[in-house]
């Protein structure tokens, strides 16, 4: 038995190993750090204020995530999730925003985080 595990252990070891014949990755040094797929502001049309209470929702396919408050005006979501989502914006007394463009969301060039997509938004009153 113990034979067999240090076959296992050996038989891991060596493929694992980066020395296959292909192409040896970069070294990447990743941050323990979440980044936010999307960082979006949401402003008053008239005043150009910040609002808060607002409801960002990201879609994508049978997924959906409501942004969380990160300042006021400011929401942010969901964290480390790539894709092509759609952004529907709504607050009460204000008009719904639909963003139907796809927003892509891909990994950075380092490959550890996303690339956070930042916009600002307006609403007007209805």
């Amino acid at each position: 038995m113990k034979y067999l595990l240090y076959t296992i252990f050996f038989s891991l070891f060596i493929s694992c190993s980066s020395d296959d014949g292909g192409e040896v990755a970069d070294d990447v040094v990743c941050t323990t750090s979440v980044e936010p797929s999307f960082r979006i502001t949401v402003r008053d049309a008239v005043d150009n204020s910040l609002l808060e209470g607002v409801t960002v929702t990201a879609l994508e396919n049978s997924f959906s995530a409501i942004l969380a408050l990160e300042s006021p005006g400011v929401y942010i979501g969901p964290n480390e999730r790539t894709g092509t989502y759609i952004l529907s914006i709504e607050k009460v007394g204000y008009q719904t925003v639909t963003i139907t463009e796809p927003q892509i969301v891909t990994l950075t060039e380092n490959r550890c985080h996303v690339a956070t997509i930042e916009s600002t938004y307006q609403l007007e009153v209805n």
